[in-house]
């Protein structure tokens, strides 16, 4: 495998990115997603193989009045996107009279305040609020059904980033504050209900220093990432058992690194290939082997924060977004 950082498309917006994902990254489809828009980039099928920018075409559609965008994640052709006001909204692009067009499906209240985060793993939404999590069970199939009911957990943190990862069949939640990560299991039957496993550290019972003001994580195949304000990436392991009637988790930071010291605004994974790519407020992307502890890349690839970064490995592409109006795709490796 060797590293590169082609770039591939640049996709203009009207404003600054907040996030950006594939649609169907094979077929080339993308959402991404402004304060105040949600985008759809697809090309016209008749083109060939090989697009130029050009070819893509953009499909948009504004926000309320007064109602600023947030988050956004995508499932199976649909966009879920949270806002300020609470709500979770859903849009298909849909092909109407041979235009394409972006349409609103169904209109969700998670809670009456703004949506910080947002993640789905194992067809579970979870959305976080300031102080509480909406957990939404079975979204894929209750969305379609229209009959979609979040249950509010209270956190006992003042919440501003989310990760969850699903492990041993259960969805294991990340949750940072200015000063440690809490750590969630839910286990994904009928009644919702998380239960607090303890911190992202060695001793689970305390939290450590190391995850102090977390502005960044990730986490995926037993890793997580994690990125501070002061340019630090901490990458941890972490060993989870299940019985009938205990559960044991284990965690081992593995890596500690001081980078560029400017405040990591996201983080992603390679877990199959242990690559760590880390992005910062100038618009950096740094690239460090896991294995032997080393960078392997240094790039940069917005003028401005980087506000998402999607990896698909299989593929070796990465989709970043900015505050710079512009969403791109890399390639960012090829097999040897």
């Amino acid at each position: 495998m060797q590293t590169l950082k082609n770039l591939r498309y640049t996709f203009y917006h009207d404003g600054p990115v907040l996030s950006s994902c594939a649609d169907n990254i094979v077929m080339e489809t993308y959402f991404s997603l402004t304060a105040t828009t949600l985008y759809y980039w697809y090309r016209d099928s008749a083109l060939t193989d090989h697009p130029y920018e050009a070819d893509f075409i953009s499909v948009q559609y504004s926000s309320p009045h007064k109602v600023k965008f947030r988050k956004l994640v995508v499932i199976n052709n649909y966009a879920i996107v949270g806002d300020s006001s609470g709500k979770i909204q859903i849009f298909q692009p849909r092909e109407l009279k041979q235009k394409m067009e972006l349409l609103l499906v169904q209109q969700i209240m998670s809670h009456s305040s703004d949506v910080l985060d947002m993640k789905m793993s194992n067809n579970q939404l979870y959305v976080l609020h300031a102080n509480l999590i909406s957990v939404f069970r079975d979204f894929y199939y209750q969305m379609n059904a229209h009959v979609t009911q979040p249950k509010h957990i209270k956190l006992q943190l003042n919440a501003h980033l989310l990760s969850a990862i699903l492990d041993q069949n259960v969805v294991l939640l990340f949750i940072a504050d200015s000063n440690k990560i809490k750590i969630y299991m839910d286990q994904c039957e009928d009644e919702v209900t998380l239960t607090h496993l303890g911190y992202l550290s060695e001793d689970i019972q305390r939290p450590d220093v190391a995850t102090m003001d977390t502005t960044a994580v990730s986490a995926k195949n037993s890793i997580v990432l994690t990125g501070n304000k002061t340019g630090n990436i901490t990458i941890w392991t972490f060993h989870l058992v299940l019985s009938a009637d205990s559960v044991k988790l284990q965690f081992k930071q593995v890596m500690s690194t001081w980078q560029n010291g400017i405040r990591v605004s996201c983080v992603q994974l390679s877990p199959f290939y242990l690559l760590s790519f880390s992005f910062d407020e100038d618009g950096c992307c740094v690239v460090m082997d896991m294995k032997y502890n080393k960078v392997v890349n240094k790039f940069i690839p917005h003028a401005k924060l980087v506000t998402s970064a999607q990896l698909y490995q299989e593929q070796g592409l990465l989709l970043t977004g900015s505050l710079d109006y512009t969403v791109k795709l890399w390639n960012v490796w090829v097999k040897e």
